[in-house]
């Protein structure tokens, strides 16, 4: 029987070898500096990209820190054309490419739901606003390389859904999927469709909390919070939520029987941005109860605080009569257990020269109430610069503010220069 011979052998692949550059061949400068000059081209993205086809080298550092650094999905059709093109799935199996580990930070904005498709919404009995944008979308294939994306991303850092609608929500949680070991995430946020204020539901987390044991800081923003539901969430082992920012947030429905929240359960950092109603402060009440809360931040630049005078100017002043007894509570209750305030945004300039000398009695009160605690009033920055007072930015700091806590008679507060910021020294 006749052996048939290849006409032809595969040549053995060679080893390239590596080019001899110069010294001081650009390709030859150090990583840092090499990102200190692809910087310069980060607003000229068509450039940068044509730099990064020049080598191996310099592909690879201007993916990593420029091109995949941070993402921001403005559609949802961009994100499965990513999807595509980086999770391709070969006979059933996927293979993610090498730039899906180089993204830091991602931003998804207006994320399908289940019922996108044919899903209409009325608005005040009347007017429909249907949802154009995702009725193409499939809402299984998008979970799917969602998941798929943070889970293959080692490098994530931070997670922004943004314009999420009131029909938005993951699939359950299914915490049997979860690997063993432990993932943690810098940072979510999680915003409202613009116009829009919606309930907050576990499912809005369930997709992030199968794949990240550990989430360092997570922001609502527009979100409704209702106690009695959230309490009715079952146990969520080994999930750790270290702080917690409600964003223009809503409090609703406290319950007759205060029980822990398991989803906020280990939360020891508390901060609460642009406060709509009075009612909304009980979002302390409800965060201390898991009996780990140790820090806390209120924007003072929130209207519940201020209200307008009866003699006819439109000027806001600060509500001493109403919120001093709420800052002695906090501050001296020992159920708090409070070991750091933060008082941001606070118009101390206005309320110290601009208001009768009662209300810079007041603010005097307030001052000695938080004084227990360790605390840090943080400047509104549009008070840097005043014409009735005359405070200006480029005066030196320390010489208008030592005669402006002079003339309060409050000596215990250190000035910080570089960041407008005045310290309480705990004594």
């Amino acid at each position: 029987m006749k052996r048939y011979q290849l006409i032809g052998r595969k040549k053995a692949l060679s080893k390239r070898a590596t080019p001899d550059y110069g010294k001081y061949h650009l390709h030859s400068l150090p990583y840092e500096i090499l990102c200190q000059i692809f910087s310069n081209l980060s607003n000229d993205l068509p450039q940068l990209v044509r730099t990064s086809m020049i080598c191996v080298k310099f592909n690879n550092i201007i993916n990593k820190n420029f091109l995949y650094k941070s993402i921001k999905f403005t559609t949802i059709d961009k994100f499965m054309k990513f999807s595509e093109v980086h999770i391709p799935r070969r006979f059933g199996s996927i293979d993610t490419s090498t730039q899906v580990n180089y993204i830091q930070c991602m931003e998804i904005k207006n994320p399908p739901s289940k019922s996108s498709k044919n899903h209409e919404t009325k608005i005040a009995g009347s007017y429909k606003l249907s949802d154009d944008n995702t009725q193409q979308v499939v809402f299984n294939d998008f979970i799917k390389n969602f998941k798929t994306v943070i889970q293959n991303d080692y490098n994530l850092k931070i997670l922004v859904i943004s314009e999420i609608s009131p029909q938005f929500e993951f699939d359950s949680l299914s915490f049997f999927k979860r690997k063993s070991n432990r993932r943690s995430l810098g940072k979510l946020v999680l915003k409202a469709q613009t116009g829009w204020s919606i309930l907050f539901k576990v499912n809005h987390l369930s997709a992030i909390l199968e794949v990240f044991n550990d989430i360092h800081e997570v922001e609502l923003c527009n979100f409704i919070i209702d106690e009695t539901k959230l309490q009715k969430i079952g146990d969520i082992p080994s999930t750790s939520i270290d702080k917690i920012i409600f964003n223009s947030c809503s409090y609703i429905n406290r319950p007759s029987k205060r029980t822990l929240c398991k989803i906020f359960q280990s939360t020891s950092s508390l901060s609460l941005i642009q406060l709509k109603n009075s009612n909304d402060l009980s979002l302390i009440d409800f965060i201390k109860f898991n009996e780990n809360l140790s820090s806390l931040s209120i924007d003072m630049s929130s209207r519940i605080f201020y209200t307008v005078n009866e003699d006819g100017n439109n000027d806001p002043s600060f509500n001493y009569k109403s919120f001093n007894p709420f800052f002695k509570l906090i501050c001296s209750s020992k159920s708090y257990n409070l070991k750091h305030l933060t008082l941001e945004n606070f118009d101390l300039i206005h309320e110290c020269n601009h208001q009768s000398l009662l209300a810079r009695n007041n603010l005097l009160e307030l001052l000695e109430i938080v004084s227990p605690l360790p605390t840090m009033v943080k400047i509104k920055q549009k008070s840097q610069t005043c014409t009735k007072c005359g405070f200006s930015k480029t005066e030196h700091l320390n010489k208008d503010w030592s005669s402006f806590l002079k003339s309060i008679h409050f000596r215990d507060f250190t000035i910080s220069d570089s960041h407008r910021v005045i310290y309480h020294i705990k004594q």
